[in-house]
Order: C-alpha cells, then sequence, then structure tokens
C-alpha cells in the first residue's frame, strides 16, 4: 500500500512519520510532497493507493492539486488535513471524492481509524476487481495478461508477495465451501480470492505476504480442513493444492496444480493432497482400458460362467486404482459395464433393465465405494443369472475379507449390507450359515486379533489402538478386550513382554 503525505509543513510529516507505523498499517511506501504542484506531479509517477493533502500550499493549493491527481487511472482515497473549517473547501473536497476532511491540529488516533477505514475499503474494492477478474478467466479457463496484470496491481497494493492455488470437492451445496477461507484472516494467509465454483467444485487463489515453504502451506490447509470437519461433520469435503508460487504468468499451471490433486482424492483418503508429478494419468492409458471393457463384454454377450466374467471387472478396477484416470472416465466405465451386464443377459427381456446412471454413479466419490457398489450389484446380478451354486460363499468372503481390512471403520450390518448392495438380514443369515458364527461375534473376534496384534508389535497407547480397531472411546474397548481375552489391554502387553 502506497501512500503520500503533502503539506508545506515539514513538522507535520516529521510528526506523522514519529507517532504512525506505517507498516503496522499495510503501507509500505511513504512520499513526501511540500506543495501542490510537486504532490501531483510525485502523484502521476507513484500512483499512490492514499493521499494525505493539506489545502493552502504554495505554487498549487490542494484543491487545484487534487483536479489534477483526478485524473490518474486509479484516484487515490483522500484525507484532507486543514486547519479551515470553511464550507466552500468542503463543498470542493465533495466534488473531488474527498473522503474525510478533518482540521488541525492532527489527532494522531483520528487519523490512524481514518486510514484504516480506507485500506479496508481499498481492500474490499481490489478483492471485489480480481475475483470479478478471476470468475471470468476461471470459466474460460482463459488468464490473459490484463487479467494477470489486474491480479498483479492488486497483489502490489495489498503487499501479497506469494501465491498458491486450492481446488476443494465433495458434496457441497452452493456456496458452503468457500467458508474454507472466509474465516477470520490470519497472519499466514490473510487474503482469498474465489476462481470458480460449481458442480461440487471450488477453486480459490490464496495469496500470502511472505514466503510460505510447501509444508508449512500443507499443514495450514490441514488445519482448515480439520476445523471444517468439526463445524460440517455431514459434509465430506477433500482439497488439492498447488504448488507455492511467485510469479504470476505461472498462475495457470497451479490452477492446474490444485484440480489435479483435487482429483486424487477420488483414490485417496488423505484430506489435503499436495502437488506431485502427473497424479491422475493421462490419456495415453485409455486405450488399455478400452480393450479390457471389449474383453469383458466378449465374455459376457459370450455367455461365459461367472468366475470370468468376475474376473475381467476384477483386472479392470485393479488396473484403473494403480493408473488413476480422471473420476469422470471411471464413472462412465462403470456405467458401461452395468449396461453391458443387464443387457447381455437379458435379450428377451419386455423392459429395459433399471441400469444406475452417471449421475447416479456419482454418488460415490471415492474409488473404493464405487468398486464396493459395482461388484455388489455384479454380484447380486450374476447370483439371480447363475444361481445359488457358490456365489453366495464367495460373497460372503469379500465381505469377511472387506471387515478384515476396515477395522477402524463403522461395520455396522447396515452400513455393510449398503456398501454390497445386499438386505442386511439377508447378510445376517448367510454370513452365520458360511461362517460359522454369527456377523458380530465375526466383527468383534477381528477386531480383537487386531488389537492383540498392535499390543504385541507396537508401542501405541490404549486410545489409538481403539481408534484404529473401530472403538468410539478406550473404555469401551478395554472392556471389550477383557471380555475376549480375560485380561487387561495393560496386563495382555505386560504378559507379551515377559514372554
Amino acid at each position: 500500500m502506497k501512500l503520500l503525505i503533502a503539506d508545506d509543513q515539514m513538522s507535520l510529516h516529521t510528526y506523522l512519520d514519529k507517532v504512525i507505523e506505517w507498516r503496522a498499517l499495510g503501507i509500505t511506501q511513504v512520499k513526501h510532497a511540500y506543495n501542490g504542484k510537486e504532490a501531483a506531479d510525485i502523484a502521476m509517477e507513484f500512483m499512490p493507493d492514499l493521499l494525505i493533502i493539506d489545502i493552502r500550499m504554495p505554487e498549487l493549493n490542494g484543491i487545484d492539486a487534487l483536479r489534477l491527481i483526478q485524473s490518474l487511472p486509479r484516484k487515490p482515497k483522500t484525507v484532507i488535513l486543514s486547519a479551515f473549517d470553511e464550507f466552500e473547501y468542503a463543498r470542493d473536497a465533495l466534488r473531488l471524492s474527498v473522503a474525510y476532511y478533518l482540521l488541525k491540529p492532527v489527532d494522531a488516533e483520528q487519523l490512524i481509524g481514518t486510514l484504516r477505514e480506507l485500506i479496508r475499503e481499498i481492500q474490499s474494492e481490489l478483492q471485489a476487481a480480481v475475483e470479478r477478474k478471476l470468475e471470468k478467466a476461471g470459466y474460460k479457463s482463459d488468464y490473459s495478461d490484463i487479467c494477470l496484470d489486474v491480479i498483479g496491481a492488486a497483489f502490489e497494493t495489498i503487499g501479497i508477495t506469494h501465491y498458491a492455488v486450492s481446488s476443494v470437492r465433495g458434496n457441497l451445496p452452493a456456496g458452503i465451501a468457500k467458508e474454507l477461507f472466509s474465516w477470520a484472516s490470519d497472519s499466514v494467509i490473510p487474503y482469498s480470492f474465489l476462481l470458480k465454483e460449481g458442480s461440487g467444485e471450488y477453486i480459490f487463489l490464496l495469496g500470502f505476504k511472505e514466503e510460505l515453504l510447501q509444508e508449512q502451506w500443507l499443514e495450514w490447509c490441514e488445519l482448515r480442513i480439520i476445523h471444517w470437519r468439526v463445524s460440517h461433520p455431514e459434509w465430506e469435503a477433500a482439497m488439492g493444492i498447488s504448488k507455492v508460487g511467485t510469479k504470476l504468468e505461472a498462475l495457470p499451471l497451479r490452477v492446474t496444480e490444485s484440480i489435479q490433486c483435487s482429483k486424487l482424492s477420488f483414490y485417496v483418503s488423505d484430506a489435503v493432497i499436495g502437488f506431485r508429478e502427473a497424479p491422475i494419468s493421462g490419456d495415453t492409458d485409455l486405450w488399455m482400458f478400452h480393450e479390457m471393457e471389449k474383453a469383458f463384454e466378449g465374455k459376457a454377450r459370450g455367455g461365459y460362467q461367472s468366475e470370468a466374467i468376475e474376473g475381467s471387472i476384477k483386472d479392470l478396477f485393479d488396473q484403473m486404482r494403480s493408473r488413476r484416470p480422471e473420476p469422470e472416465f471411471v464413472y462412465g466405465v462403470c456405467h458401461r459395464l452395468l449396461f453391458i451386464l443387464t443387457h447381455a443377459f437379458n435379450r428377451e427381456m419386455q423392459q429395459t433393465p433399471n441400469v444406475p446412471s452417471i449421475l447416479e454413479l456419482k454418488q460415490f466419490r471415492r474409488f473404493d465405494n464405487l468398486r464396493r457398489y459395482v461388484y455388489g450389484k455384479v454380484d447380486l446380478f450374476l447370483l439371480d443369472t447363475f444361481g445359488n451354486s457358490g456365489k453366495q460363499f464367495e460373497v460372503m468372503r469379500r465381505i469377511k475379507s472387506y471387515i478384515e481390512a476396515h477395522c477402524e471403520m463403522d461395520l455396522s450390518l447396515q452400513t455393510v449390507a449398503d456398501h454390497f448392495s445386499i438386505d442386511k438380514y439377508r447378510l445376517s443369515r448367510e454370513f452365520k450359515q458360511e461362517a460359522g458364527e454369527n456377523y458380530w461375534q465375526f466383527v468383534t473376534r477381528i477386531r480383537m486379533e487386531q488389537a492383540a496384534a498392535f499390543l504385541k508389535e507396537t508401542n501405541w497407547k490404549n486410545s489409538k489402538i481403539a481408534e484404529r480397531t473401530g472403538y468410539m472411546d478406550e473404555s469401551h474397548f478395554s472392556r471389550a478386550f477383557k471380555k475376549h481375552y480375560g485380561l487387561s489391554p495393560k496386563d495382555f502387553r505386560g504378559k507379551q513382554e515377559e514372554g
């Protein structure tokens, strides 16, 4: 923020420099003029954001100097300091859009309050101007020189030296994701600009007043996400962040980095994902997936057995998990798989089979959840098509594998039934038939075995082990463990150490 002080009294300049900490107000450059003509000349070259000016000065009075300054592309917010409380001066000041008319002798506190108010106005106007440019650029992905010049001028005025881009994705209603960056500004990242909003995705440009290491930027975002999840547990959000940059011509690249990272949240569970090279595979891998789809369609339409069809689907999902194509592409693949499967075995049907739409599939914002849903649909379809032989065992085997791999998650009967698209009563009945124990006995046994392994192999506290084995609190975990093993977690660990 730049300030020009114009007054013919040297003592006023000295006084203001002594009693006001300009940098504390965000003013980084201060210049002085001692008559009206000098003030106008300096203003033309210096382009101040703020102007403090006297009226009665030699060579050119303050009012006439302001008339010349009116020709600037962006006029400074102006405060007149005058010893004269005259209506004519006040009227002329109003015509020249002077913000404040203060009388001498100067009240430093009053002037500081006035400058703070004007600085807030400037920041608000600049933020609005930048967001207008960014909104247009974000939707068209067109960051022209004019757009970058506007942003650069705003950054210089506000004092932004570094920036980064963040993309927020999730099942978020319009307007709510901006809360991630609209909480009270802090000294680390005081400025945020909305680049783009739509379809559950929000892209922000964040400005820093000092150099910020990538690790600090990542940590700041993780704290924001934690705050967000506490405030809005009903909404799921993940954040992709770009590298920290200084040169605005690299802004389009920073935007691309953040979008690619946010898309990676489809595959990984991290709440905040920092930029890494090629996080999402490009078009070069798509031919392979199309070939695998064709192979699957050939088996489905050729009447292959269920094991061959399931094997094709598993191979395809394993490759997608490994190579990480665009989420949109994965949704399309899943829709086509289900379409091919239902139509291949229902050629004689009068009614068109009910195939989930891509929009319905997009409710699954994580790859693993989508895969489980598709597997469940395929299992049910093949069970109906090929009969019960071997299928019940296979479904229960998958459910047991899921429980063993996700001890820390919600494993209620309803939740797991929903994951596998199976009725919970059917799950309970068939699970006991296949496993020889009821569902909750199995879940508890697996969790206890996992807890025992943690007690043997780590020095984790009971609270962490409880969390990693799906228990809400340490006391509940300890009671369940003692009931299962006849020993408290502490005694169990002690016995293991003695052995």
